[in-house]
C-alpha cells in the first residue's frame, strides 16, 4: 500500500487521489514510492513493503489535527501540521499513543535508507557495513541541514527585528495603547539605553582626542627643546675639543721653552751669556701666560658643557616621563573605550531581542498595516526555518532508526573475522 503525502493516509496503488483530502497521489510522472531519494537500479534504492507491517493487524486510524481557535495568530498557519496516521494497532493503549511519533519514525526510517534488520547471524555483516556508510554519509547531511537552518535562523531573526523597528517607527502612537505595549515599551527603553550608551562613546572618544591632542602638544614642546639642548652639546662639546687642543699645544710650547731655559743653564750662559737667559726666561713666562689663558678659556667651556650634558639629561627623563604617562593615558582610553564599546554592544543585542519580541508578538495579536509588508516577510521566513527545523530533526532521528542489536552483531562479526585472519597471517609468517 502506498500513503498520501498530504495527509499521511494508506490508500490503493492504483488510486490517483486521495480518498481522504482528495489530494492527487501522482505528480510529474513520480510514483509514491521511495524512487524520489534514490533512482532504481543503485545500492541506495530501497523498496517499502510497509503493507508486511501491517498484516494481520487492525487498519491504522486517522488522526486529525485540532481545528485552530478562531483568535489563532497567523503563525499558527505555518506550525500548523495535517492529519497524521498511527502506526499502531486500534487499541485503547494504542489510542494513548501520540501517532506523530510513529510518523517520524517511519520518516526516519524511510530517510536513513539502513533496510530492514536482518534476523540471521550472516546478513548482519553487510547490514552493519551499510548502516556504518550510511551513517558517515548523514553525519555530513546533518552538519550541512545544521548550517543552512542557522542562516535560515538568522534571516529570521532579522526579518523579525525589521518588523519590531518598522512598528516602533511607524505606529508607535497606534501600539501605545494596544496589547503590544508592554513590548513596544521594552523596545523603547532599549533604543534609548543604545542611544545613551552611543553618546557615552562619543563623549569618551572626543575627550580622549583632546587628551591626546594635549599630550602630542607637550610632548612636541619637549622634543623642540631637547632638539636644542642636542645642538648646543653638540656645539660645546666641538669648542672644548678645539681649546682642549690648544691648551695641549700652549703646554707643548711652555715644555720646549722650559726646556731651552734649562739647557742653556747647564752649558753656563747664565754667567757667559746672560741676555740669553734673560730672553729664554721671559719666553717661559709668556708661554706660561698663553698656557693660563688657554687653560681658563677650556675650563669655561668645560663647565658650560658640563651644565648643558646635565640640561639634557634632564631633558630626557622629561620626555620619557611624558611618553610614560601617554602610554599609560593610551591603555587607561583603551580600556575605557573598550568597556563602552561592549555595553554598546549589549545594549544592541538587547534592542534586537526587543524588537523581534515586538515582532513575534505582532505576528500573534495582529501586524498594522503600516508594517504588513515587514510582516509578511517574517511570516516567511519563519515558514522557511520551521522546514529547515523538521528537515535537521529528521537527518537526526535517521542517525538512530537501525537495529542496534544486528549491528552491533555485524560489528562483533566483523571484529572476529579480522581477528581470525590477522592470527592466519601471523601463523602463517611465523611459519
Amino acid at each position: 500500500m502506498d500513503r498520501c503525502p498530504t495527509c499521511h493516509a494508506w490508500v490503493d496503488p492504483a488510486a490517483t487521489h486521495c480518498d481522504g483530502c482528495q489530494s492527487p497521489l501522482r505528480t510529474g510522472g513520480r510514483d509514491l514510492d521511495d524512487d524520489w531519494l534514490a533512482p532504481r537500479g543503485t545500492e541506495a534504492h530501497l523498496e517499502l513493503d510497509v503493507a508486511a507491517l501491517y498484516r494481520g493487524r487492525p487498519p491504522p486510524r486517522l488522526v486529525a489535527p485540532a481545528p485552530a481557535p478562531a483568535n489563532a495568530p497567523p503563525t499558527a498557519a505555518i506550525r500548523s501540521t495535517p492529519a497524521r496516521v498511527s502506526m499502531a494497532p486500534d487499541t485503547p493503549a494504542a489510542r494513548r499513543a501520540d501517532p506523530q511519533e510513529s510518523i517520524a519514525r517511519v520518516e526516519a526510517e524511510t530517510y536513513a535508507r539502513f533496510g530492514p534488520a536482518p534476523s540471521g547471524w550472516l546478513a548482519s555483516i553487510p547490514y552493519a557495513i551499510r548502516v556504518w556508510l550510511r551513517r558517515q554519509q548523514m553525519r555530513e547531511e546533518l552538519q550541512e541541514a545544521m548550517r543552512l537552518r542557522a542562516d535560515v535562523a538568522r534571516v529570521s531573526d532579522d526579518a523579525l527585528e525589521a518588523l519590531g523597528r518598522a512598528l516602533v517607527e511607524r505606529c508607535k502612537d497606534a501600539l501605545a495603547s494596544s496589547p503590544l505595549a508592554p513590548q513596544l515599551c521594552a523596545a523603547l527603553e532599549a533604543l534609548e539605553a543604545l542611544g545613551r550608551e552611543e553618546q557615552a562613546l562619543a563623549a569618551e572618544r572626543r575627550d580622549a582626542t583632546e587628551r591626546e591632542n594635549e599630550l602630542e602638544r607637550g610632548a612636541s614642546a619637549l622634543r623642540d627643546e631637547l632638539g636644542a639642548l642636542r645642538d648646543r652639546e653638540v656645539r660645546l662639546a666641538t669648542q672644548h675639543a678645539t681649546r682642549e687642543s690648544e691648551w695641549q699645544r700652549a703646554q707643548a710650547r711652555l715644555q720646549r721653552a722650559q726646556i731651552a731655559l734649562r739647557e742653556a743653564e747647564r752649558a753656563g750662559l747664565r754667567t757667559t751669556d746672560p741676555a740669553r737667559i734673560s730672553l729664554l726666561e721671559a719666553d717661559v713666562t709668556v708661554r706660561e701666560q698663553e698656557a693660563g689663558t688657554v687653560r681658563a678659556a677650556l675650563d669655561e667651556v668645560a663647565a658650560q658643557l658640563t651644565e648643558a650634558r646635565h640640561e639634557l639629561a634632564r631633558h630626557t627623563e622629561l620626555v620619557a616621563a611624558h611618553e610614560a604617562r601617554r602610554r599609560a593615558l593610551e591603555q587607561e582610553t583603551s580600556r575605557r573605550r573598550a568597556a563602552l564599546e561592549l555595553g554598546l554592544q549589549e545594549g544592541r543585542r538587547r534592542l534586537a531581542t526587543a524588537l523581534r519580541m515586538l515582532g513575534e508578538a505582532a505576528l500573534t495579536t495582529g501586524t498594522p498595516s503600516d508594517a504588513a509588508a515587514q510582516a509578511q516577510r517574517a511570516l516567511t521566513a519563519l515558514g522557511r526555518l520551521e522546514e529547515r527545523r523538521r528537515i535537521e530533526a529528521l537527518r537526526r532521528a535517521a542517525l538512530d532508526a537501525y537495529d542496534a542489536r544486528a549491528y552491533r552483531r555485524g560489528l562483533g562479526l566483523l571484529l572476529a573475522a579480522a581477528v581470525v585472519v590477522l592470527a592466519a597471517l601471523v601463523a602463517i609468517v611465523v611459519g
